[in-house]
């Protein structure tokens, strides 16, 4: 009896099928020892690289430096610089799907989306077990992992009618790479 084994691509990595079942117990073994390993110690990931905010007209723009091992991020915002906690009114958190994007505009709506709001920002990239060097393999949901927050950045927004505001950027200086562009 020959041995079958054969190898599939899927997702960029190797999946073997097997047709003996002293096959399928190795595989299962060898599988559960690397998962063992990868829960017992999983990535820690940076804080996002060159977070900043920039006012805008109706809204604020948001940008960092993609992350290569992210699958997506996290953004908290604050309506009044206060993150002390998760449920706290005030704030709102905001999911970026796919860690390739490298900004985010937040826009100003609701009660008083004519004036100028001001508001504090901070982020996180988030990844997954099945992360590696050579990228994620799945998404935001399946098994998150939450990096370090950035620091606060906070910027007003410019009235949309306004013409001669100037945008302003303030920048994390907690998380910021200053040979990097975002």
């Amino acid at each position: 009896m020959s041995h079958l084994v054969k190898d599939r691509i899927w997702v960029g990595r190797t999946v073997r099928s097997v047709s003996r079942p002293e096959d399928v117990v190795w595989s299962l073994k060898t599988w559960e020892r690397n998962l063992r390993r990868t829960v017992a110690r999983p990535p820690i990931l940076k804080p996002p690289r060159n977070f900043s905010a920039t006012s805008q007209r109706g809204g604020i723009q948001l940008s960092w430096r993609p992350d290569s091992e992210a699958v997506g991020y996290e953004i908290v915002r604050s309506l009044n610089g206060d993150f002390s906690e998760e449920d706290n009114a005030n704030i709102v958190v905001l999911t970026v799907i796919g860690g390739s994007f490298s900004s985010f505009f937040d826009g100003v709506s609701g009660s008083g989306a004519s004036t100028a709001q001001k508001r504090y920002y901070r982020m996180r990239s988030l990844s997954s077990v099945g992360s590696t060097s050579s990228g994620p393999s799945a998404s935001p949901d399946d098994a998150p992992i939450r990096g370090v927050l950035t620091g606060v950045v906070s910027v007003t927004s410019i009235d949309p009618t306004d013409t001669a505001t100037a945008s302003v950027t303030a920048r994390d200086d907690f998380a910021s790479d200053p040979s990097a562009a975002p």
